[in-house]
């Protein structure tokens, strides 16, 4: 009996051992952000900032909203808008996402979490796009490239 003990103690050491914070490359490590709103993440840094594009087709709309490093609380930051251009097909278009006042959160156009923009060319399937510049918190990142269309999906951008 204390050699089947002693070969069970054995078995959990080495299984937890294997399941230790193993540090080398071929350790494949998933970090799993949800996007709060259901839309498309872009991570911005190494786990600095997300921000997350909520994309309407039936009504042509455009959210984005700041988020932390794990997409868990909201960013206000200082720019009255996000100017992006998104591109579908052989079509491209700059769309500006206006910073957007809310009285429950006390948010206002320079201090605000949430930008929106509204088109008819927004009512399509999928897009390609980049964020020409945004700026949180004094970090300034430019040029993201990012995807719509393929919802709750997590894109790393360092």
């Amino acid at each position: 009996m204390q050699t089947v003990i002693n070969y069970l103690c054995l078995c959990i050491m080495l299984l937890l051992w294997g399941c230790g914070g193993d540090s080398s490359p071929h350790h494949q490590h998933h970090h799993v952000h949800i996007a709060p709103h259901g839309g498309t993440l872009v991570e911005l840094g190494d786990h600095e900032f997300n921000l997350e594009f909520v994309h309407e087709e039936d009504t042509g709309s455009l959210g984005l909203y700041v988020l932390g490093p794990h997409a868990e609380k909201y960013l206000r930051i200082s720019q009255s808008s996000i100017s992006i251009r998104l591109a579908a097909g052989e079509e491209s278009q700059e769309i500006k996402l206006e910073a957007v006042a809310n009285e429950l959160t006390k948010e206002t156009v320079g201090d605000t979490s949430y930008f929106s923009a509204q088109s008819d060319w927004l009512k399509r399937h999928v897009f390609s796009g980049k964020i020409v510049s945004v700026d949180i918190n004094g970090s300034i990142f430019a040029d993201v490239s990012f995807d719509l269309g393929d919802s709750h999906e997590h894109h790393h951008h360092h």
